[in-house]
């Protein structure tokens, strides 16, 4: 499909332009794909994965947010064997893999943002 509705539930959570240059959004994928995709850890490029390791720990990176299906397959590789399942800590609303900067929070696909409320925390 389309974009059309993951950019309509995006919109909801009310960034503004001024917030672009402080966020960025990367593809577990090392090339594009469309609609959904069941997808196996053999699919996943390691040279890419490195890559998405190094920019979730980069000096500049201070929030991580992955939906629990891109954890569950990130997990499998050796690359982010280390990751834990989400856990809730004081002080956030949504639950975390890594507490320790940058903290990685678990969050619901953006496509369904507002529709599960309850499934967030």
């Amino acid at each position: 499909g389309d974009g059309r509705k993951y950019h309509k539930e995006f919109s909801k959570i009310r960034l503004s332009c001024k917030d672009a240059s402080r966020i960025s959004f990367i593809e577990l994928l090392h090339l594009p794909t469309t609609g959904r995709n069941d997808l196996k850890s053999s699919d996943l490029d390691k040279n890419h994965l490195q890559y998405i390791h190094k920019a979730i720990f980069s000096e500049h990176t201070k929030a991580v947010f992955i939906s629990d299906a891109v954890f569950k397959l990130m997990k499998k590789t050796s690359i982010f064997s280390w990751m834990n399942d989400a856990k809730q800590i004081e002080g956030h609303t949504l639950k975390v893999f890594h507490e320790k900067k940058p903290l990685i929070y678990k969050h619901l696909h953006f496509s369904t943002y507002g529709k599960f409320q309850a499934q967030k925390t």
